[in-house]
């Protein structure tokens, strides 16, 4: 069994999470003495911290507001719906290199997956032995709810499913409770091959690392657990299940976090060098045509 990461994986299945990715952070403050909630209400001038401003900055946050402000932030922030939809955070104003730049990180996800040759859509799912589908029924739920789409998708492909891109297909599958038959089988593959295939597992009890007690020791270890010996930040500050809030869990978030009232993204920018330095340009020229080479 191959122990290594799937191209399928990497470049597919492996991006669905930017569909949860929200604009913006919510800082928390440490209780200390005082038993209540309290969110930092200007982060900069904003209710919360903006993504796309901040790509490049992450030592100043961390600085300025601490990690713990920000694991209890995101500890009670409900992330975006688990669906096709990508904030602009992560469509035009992703990252790039440090300077100039920003990038789409869907399109970016598009041409990734057709450089490492991933094939299409319907030709990946026969893969994974899943059945073929028409625009129509990669998600019927969503197709009767926005037919224009699944028309514009259909156009933008000439009508041809067997031409679609994977990675989009398997974006459109969701239906917002986690990724779709596709993502599914290519997660649970490339997670089965990580375990099955690694004999430093933990679980592999024929390696001789781990007792049966110190096994059972690593399942009750949790995210919580962790956090709270890492950090400052008490248990009783976060949820048992970090990764979910539910009513009568600490500190619920004050609003649902959406790009309404943040700091607006600053677009692509590059410097103009030669406008307003014409003159100095010709003559930088001029003196560089008369310096002799050699002699």
């Amino acid at each position: 069994m191959p122990p290594g990461i799937s191209h399928s994986f990497a470049t597919t299945a492996f991006r669905f999470p930017h569909s949860i990715v929200p604009p913006a952070l919510l800082l928390r403050k440490k209780k200390g003495n005082n038993t209540e909630c309290e969110f930092r209400t200007e982060v900069g001038g904003f209710p919360a911290l903006r993504l796309c401003q901040n790509w490049w900055n992450a030592q100043d946050v961390v600085q300025e507001y601490s990690v713990d402000e920000i694991v209890l932030g995101m500890a009670s922030q409900i992330a975006e719906a688990e669906d096709n939809i990508v904030v602009e955070d992560l469509r035009d104003f992703i990252f790039g290199p440090m300077h100039f730049t920003r990038l789409d990180v869907v399109s970016t996800s598009i041409m990734r997956a057709r450089d490492n040759g991933i094939p299409p859509y319907n030709e990946l799912r026969k893969t994974f032995s899943l059945p073929p589908r028409n625009f129509e029924t990669i998600n019927p739920t969503f197709t009767s709810n926005h037919p224009e789409v699944i028309a514009n998708l259909s156009a933008l492909y000439n009508n041809n499913i067997d031409i679609l891109d994977a990675y989009v297909g398997g974006m459109l599958e969701s239906n917002g409770d986690g990724p779709g038959e596709l993502f599914t089988e290519i997660i649970r593959d490339q997670f089965l091959r990580l375990r099955d295939s690694d004999r430093f597992w933990f679980e592999n009890k024929l390696n001789g690392i781990f007792t049966d007690e110190e096994i059972q020791y690593v399942f009750n270890i949790t995210l919580r657990d962790i956090i709270s010996q890492t950090t400052s930040i008490s248990p009783s500050e976060i949820q048992e299940n970090v990764f979910f809030w539910q009513e009568g869990d600490p500190c619920p978030q004050p609003f649902q976090v959406n790009t309404t009232g943040l700091e607006s993204c600053v677009p692509f920018m590059r410097f103009d060098h030669f406008t307003g330095n014409e003159v100095a340009f010709i003559f930088t020229c001029i003196v560089l045509a008369t310096v002799p080479i050699g002699i």
